[in-house]
């Protein structure tokens, strides 16, 4: 495998730009684009995304964007005049069609092949929808074009039911319910970011949200969703079903990979990009970042795949850095403390570290009887933080975490 600062081959020295292809203007994407033009003025960047709204922040989606107190435009992460004094050539609404390491070229399926001497692979996720066949209508929030048609769905008021309990579907709950609609979430775990968090917080979480008058549907799985062109029937396990003016899926993503397979890029089995611990790939040239790559952590001592905002910036930087490193000895490792953040009712909840250690201690933060701070230590050693309206213990306790300080939001 090529080490950074390697010779591309066929390239000599001065014979032309540098050509670095980016698939993705994501967070992960976008943000090895821009490190990449503030370390070379004349490396020659290419980003391609399917999405024709590229590039834009995800995280207000399903908060600011769904509220309606953020619109398209303030979502985006760079203007088209930005990215042009940034002489970025961003190619957006080209879905990429396949891969060839062989000639180190990118096939898209609209216009002319892309060369590269370096290609950074940062695709993200894509909704898992596992009954869209069945219900084509079901919504999902996890594009600027998503959060388009279920606004336009939403008549006041509307019985939204939200299948999965994860962080988008909190978040959308909370959103819908502040717009005065009804919602019932249903999630198969025994409480709202159970599998996550724990029990102890999720059962603050429900709480929480039952308090704001969210319906729940706990320990329920989804047989099937039917229904007309106006409305749904979600199907429990049980037999019942729960009506919906509309229905939204949040019951997770998988990584958009499936055009790599082939190309000589190693996948796992879930899909996601294995990559080595500079987050270079199995394929001459070819790096990744972002929320389908997995690497193996020092910190965590075992792979990781991270789907926040912040890894994602991180990892795109990082790529930059040691794909431009002149030499071995400024090469490095990459390495983080997970780190997320979410709004759910005007309160900041933050999460960072390992949340699967052997103890829990929960309480509330005196400052505010309404939040909610938890400790998750294993032997005696603190590893993960989570608070609710409580950003000042938060700094203070994320400092003590294994791996040091991390960046905010």
């Amino acid at each position: 495998m090529p080490r950074p600062g390697d010779q591309v081959a066929g390239v000599r020295p001065g014979s032309r730009a540098r050509r670095v292809c980016v698939i993705g203007a994501g967070a992960a994407g976008l943000a090895c684009a821009e490190r990449l033009r503030a370390l070379s003025a004349s490396v020659s960047i290419t980003v391609i995304d399917a999405d024709a709204d590229q590039p834009y922040n995800r995280p207000p989606l399903s908060k600011d964007v769904l509220s309606g107190r953020v619109d398209a435009a303030e979502a985006r992460l760079r203007s088209d005049e930005q990215l042009a004094e940034l002489r970025i050539d961003l190619r957006a609404g080209s879905p990429v069609e396949r891969l060839d390491t062989r000639t180190r070229t990118v096939v898209v399926t609209k216009g002319q092949p892309v060369p590269y001497d370096d290609l950074v692979l940062a695709p993200g996720c894509a909704p898992v929808t596992p009954w869209h066949e069945s219900a084509p209508w079901i919504r999902t929030l996890h594009s600027l074009a998503d959060v388009r048609v279920l606004r336009d769905d939403l008549v006041l008021p509307s019985r939204v039911v939200i299948v999965g309990g994860g962080l988008i579907g909190l978040e959308a709950a909370a959103v819908l319910r502040g717009l005065g609609h009804r919602v019932v979430v249903v999630e198969a775990g025994e409480g709202p970011l159970q599998r996550i968090v724990g029990p102890q917080v999720a059962a603050w979480l429900e709480g929480r949200h039952r308090e704001e008058g969210v319906e729940f549907e706990l320990g329920r799985r989804v047989v099937a969703i039917s229904g007309s062109a106006d409305a749904g029937v979600v199907t429990l396990d049980d037999g019942r079903g729960v009506d919906g003016d509309v229905v939204v899926c949040a019951v997770g993503v998988r990584p958009a990979t499936q055009w790599l397979v082939g190309s000589g890029v190693e996948l796992g089995s879930s899909g996601e990009i294995l990559a080595d611990e500079r987050l270079r790939t199995t394929a001459p040239g070819v790096w990744a970042a972002g929320d389908a790559v997995s690497w193996p952590s020092a910190s965590a001592a075992r792979r990781l795949r991270v789907e926040h905002w912040t890894c994602a910036r991180e990892q795109g930087r990082h790529v930059a850095e040691q794909l431009l490193a002149a030499d071995a000895a400024r090469t490095a490792a990459f390495d983080t403390v997970p780190y997320f953040w979410s709004s759910q009712y005007g309160a900041l909840l933050q999460g960072a570290g390992s949340f699967h250690g052997d103890e829990v201690i929960v309480d509330g933060p005196s400052t505010s009887p309404a939040g909610l701070v938890a400790r998750y230590l294993t032997d005696g050693t603190l590893t993960g933080v989570l608070t609710v309206g409580s950003p000042r213990t938060f700094q203070e306790l994320r400092s003590r975490l294994p791996g040091g300080p991390l960046a905010t939001p």
